[in-house]
């Protein structure tokens, strides 16, 4: 019989599930594996260092105890083994109406759309809000139950027409939500609710009057401020309160934004035909002197629809001004009527920049903390793939319209199409020549990421002919939580459906 200690470091080299299996072998193994640090090692081996998100994280690992821990590992195993399979299953799913007629409205003219469903950032999945007409409403939703329970509700003046959530999971102000009258003359209204969950109320913290072509749509919320508008415009809505409007020099002002994600330091932005680099409006706890900041612009030759950015920082990361890991763009792209999503990677270095590969670049004026991979990817899709999403760790889908099988009769059917990324081989290398302090530094870069695109959907809800010659689908809004593995769906019909993949 081997000693403990030889026995804890085998444990350490195997898998989560087999440490499951093996405590069913014994009852020596069945104590081992109740071991606190042998969970903590499988935590920081199979789930940390591998970038996978912990589920309900945001707490000090060395807090946990031992239970604690193996919960977390085993849902993080079960679910990255889950959606990395050629055909992701939902191991549970309910549903629940998020639909309530409110005491002003008329029944003839209420609607029952779910036209937006969001998870709250660091509730594991466990809140979510809905934006039925001009109900904005947050329900708990826990795992294993068969409901969904109201926790807090707010109307709004006009019907909601966007919802964005916090992405700081630390700051007081949980959402933002921009409403519009009818009235072609009446202002846009962004207003910023946070959550008061013991009271069960949602508190208006600030809100901001506008044009429509200023605060519409919105982007990211991010700690204490809201990018809104295809200038963009960035408004701090805590004191001192200030709306700053970014003016640029360069012809982009009439390009709409696509997607913004906020790295670090910096600020990506993907328009129609550019992609535009800038300071986070935040940095340090310091707001940015947009005056002299420094911007970068490339020009890309395809129309871009939609976009999404996939960046995920490792623990400890957060104060550097560029992530150690490669930063993934893809854009849904429409070029000689052909459809494709397209994949860029931005890679971590020193203060270099080179030309995007397949675009034509302006000159920056300052250079960047990161390289363009050489190893552009493009992923031919049908029209209809739409609502494109995805998660700081890499998992997202894609919503298309296909036909389908069911019991031996073909019908057309809304699917979603998962996809996850993994790093691929390749190092940055050396071979770098310096031209001066103005001028470009050229690198040979090589790796990035790759992304999996599945084959099957994992989801698919029928659909008849009408909706896809209308192209007004039953599937109107979406959220995925990446961390935990859960998805929500609402449709025009007032539910709201839930699937957990872990």
């Amino acid at each position: 019989m081997l000693t403990d200690d030889i026995l804890l470091l085998i444990i350490s080299f195997i898998e989560v599930r087999d440490i499951l299996a093996l405590r069913q072998t014994s009852k020596h193994f069945l104590n081992m594996s109740k071991l606190r640090w042998v969970w903590l090692d499988a935590i920081k081996r199979h789930v940390v260092d591998r970038g996978l998100p912990v589920p309900a994280g945001g707490i000090d690992l060395l807090t946990l105890s031992a239970k604690q821990l193996e919960a977390r590992a085993v849902h993080a195993s079960n679910f990255h083994k889950n959606w990395n399979s050629s055909k992701p299953t939902a191991r549970y799913t309910f549903s629940f109406s998020a639909d309530k007629c409110l005491p002003d409205e008329e029944p003839e003219a209420h609607k029952s759309t779910v036209s937006q469903v969001a998870f709250l950032k660091g509730s594991s999945g466990q809140l979510l809000v809905t934006a039925v007409g001009r109900a904005v409403t947050c329900w708990e939703v826990p795992f294993g139950g068969a409901s969904a329970y109201r926790v807090a509700e707010h109307v709004a003046s006009s019907p909601v027409e966007q919802l964005i959530v916090n992405e700081d999971q630390d700051s007081e102000a949980a959402l933002a939500y921009l409403t519009c009258s009818s009235a072609p003359n009446d202002p846009a209204l962004v207003v910023v609710l946070r959550l008061d969950k013991f009271h069960g109320v949602f508190r208006e913290s600030s809100r901001l009057r506008s044009v429509r072509a200023m605060a519409h749509p919105l982007h990211v919320m991010h700690d204490s401020y809201v990018v809104l508008g295809h200038s963009p415009t960035i408004w701090y809505f805590e004191e001192p309160i200030k709306a700053v409007t970014l003016h640029s020099t360069l012809p982009v002002q009439a390009s709409e934004i696509r997607a913004v994600k906020v790295i670090n330091r910096y600020m990506v932005v993907v328009r129609e035909g550019h992609v535009q680099f800038v300071y986070a409006p935040l940095w340090r706890g310091l707001r940015t002197a947009w005056g002299q900041q420094p911007r970068s612009l490339f020009e890309m030759r395809t129309s871009v629809t939609e976009a999404v950015i996939i960046h995920h920082n490792t623990i400890g990361e957060e104060s550097r001004d560029w992530p150690s890991t490669p930063v993934t763009l893809l854009l849904r792209c429409r070029e000689d009527d052909i459809d494709a999503i397209l994949q860029i990677d931005l890679l971590p270095g020193p203060e270099i920049h080179e030309t995007a590969p397949g675009a034509d670049a302006f000159e920056p004026l300052y250079r960047l903390p990161f390289a363009w991979c050489k190893r552009v990817t493009a992923i031919p899709v049908p029209p209809s793939c739409q609502h494109l999403h995805a998660g700081p760790s890499g998992r997202g889908f894609t919503i298309q319209t296909r036909t389908i099988t069911s019991r031996r009769s073909e019908h057309p059917a809304r699917c979603l199409f998962g996809f996850h990324t993994t790093s691929a081989s390749g190092t940055p290398a050396g071979d770098s020549e310096a031209w001066g302090k103005e001028h470009r530094i050229a690198v040979e870069v090589s790796g990035g990421n790759k992304v999996h695109y599945a084959d099957k959907p994992f989801y698919s809800r029928r659909c008849d002919m009408s909706e896809v010659i209308k192209r007004q689908y039953t599937i109107v809004s979406t959220a995925f939580e990446d961390a935990v593995g859960r998805l929500a769906i609402g449709d025009k019909h007032g539910t709201v459906e839930v699937l957990d993949f872990a």
